[in-house]
């Protein structure tokens, strides 16, 4: 998972468990009512409403659902009305509890839009890049073969790299850091040529160091036997 995604995870595990929380604590307000000897609690008013069937006997099953329920209601609106507070206590939690969701939830809401938003940055940037591509290839009226063969190569660099730059992304580290994830990134296939077998590692390091990332889609011919070669290719993937 990248950065953003890993954060609206997280954003949501706390939401679920702080709305677990406010439910035990509003369950729980009904027994502090019971015991400073109110008359009524919110359970016994929401066990006697005769178009439902819910016993508050255990903390389980319905009653810690309808606890659940007034916990998101009372956090994301101001409430419905068929769970209210008749005590005290319950109408002193029913206030914060509102309050908070007043205060708090809306830029949770903010927060968790932009980070869905920054979820399809690449895509956009992708899409962006073949609206470009289409406007150009439109006013160059190319043949449709060849446009249809320019955005399967798009749509291939999209598939392998994801929308990442490597090219642009090595050029903007230092030196040392750059020969070292060049040397990672592309060290076993400078080991598997046997002709740079016999080269020490400050040889292989700068010969990863000058080599330029290139993608080619499959079938396309990158050289032909009797051609004056001008460039060394190492194939990663293909033949």
């Amino acid at each position: 998972l990248n950065q953003s995604a890993t954060r609206v995870f997280k954003l949501n595990f706390v939401m679920v468990v702080v709305c677990h929380w406010v439910a035990c604590l509003w369950y729980t307000c009904a027994d502090f009512a019971v015991r400073a000897g109110a008359a009524d609690n919110w359970r016994e008013a929401d066990e006697a409403d005769e178009t439902l069937a819910i016993d508050h006997e255990h903390l389980g099953g319905s009653g810690y659902l309808r606890a659940i329920y007034w916990a998101i209601v009372g956090m994301s609106t101001v409430g419905y009305g068929d769970i209210v507070p008749t005590y005290l206590y319950e109408t002193t939690f029913s206030a914060l509890i509102i309050l908070f969701g007043g205060l708090v939830l809306p830029a949770v809401v903010c927060g968790l839009a932009t980070y869905l938003g920054n979820l399809n940055v690449a895509v956009k940037i992708h899409r962006n890049k073949l609206a470009r591509v289409r406007s150009y290839m439109r006013n160059a009226r190319m043949d449709p073969v060849l446009v249809q063969r320019v955005l399967r190569f798009y749509d291939y660099l999209w598939y392998r790299q994801g929308g990442v730059d490597e090219e642009a992304v090595m050029e903007e580290l230092p030196g040392p850091i750059r020969q070292r994830v060049a040397m990672h990134v592309n060290g076993a296939v400078i080991d598997s040529v046997p002709f740079f077998a016999l080269c020490d590692d400050t040889a292989k390091q700068l010969i990863v160091s000058i080599l330029k990332p290139k993608t080619f889609l499959p079938s396309d011919v990158i050289a032909r036997q009797g051609e004056i070669g001008t460039e060394l290719f190492l194939i990663e993937r293909g033949q």
